[in-house]
């Protein structure tokens, strides 16, 4: 494995517009060393955190697909997205498909609920006008 300032300086070298992210993120630095946004995997940023991030949840009960397995809540997942945003990152959901590659239909459910929830306003239900520009 490249150490990260190695990878970003091989990264920047090939293209210097390029942003680069990195999911070894060390809490005591208050940012990111070397990449240029930091990303979590299940678990949101702390309070106060002011270094651009990536907040990485998944729609159902587990990575992977699995016979059986349901998709989560679309309002769990739209909270997910309020209190990414209120921690300066951005939410990356994953939708794992079949084994098809097909999206599974409860999961389809669950992202239409999503965007309707988005239409009426923030994960809390707040009106349009008041949900931060990223949740409408």
């Amino acid at each position: 494995m490249l150490p990260s300032d190695k990878a970003t300086a091989l990264i920047k070298g090939v293209r210097t517009s390029v942003l680069s992210s990195s999911n070894r993120w060390s809490w005591e630095k208050k940012g990111t060393p070397y990449m240029d946004i930091a990303v979590t995997e299940l678990r949101h940023f702390k309070e106060g955190n002011q270094a651009p991030g990536e907040t990485c949840m998944k729609l159902e009960q587990k990575w992977l697909w699995k016979k059986g397995a349901r998709s989560g809540s679309a309002r769990d997942a739209r909270n997910h997205l309020a209190k990414a945003h209120s921690k300066n990152a951005n939410l990356l959901l994953n939708v794992g498909p079949d084994t098809k590659g097909n999206i599974t239909e409860s999961s389809v459910k669950a992202l239409a609920e999503i965007g309707r929830l988005g239409k009426r306003g923030s994960a809390t239900g707040t009106p349009n006008d008041k949900a931060p520009a990223s949740c409408r």
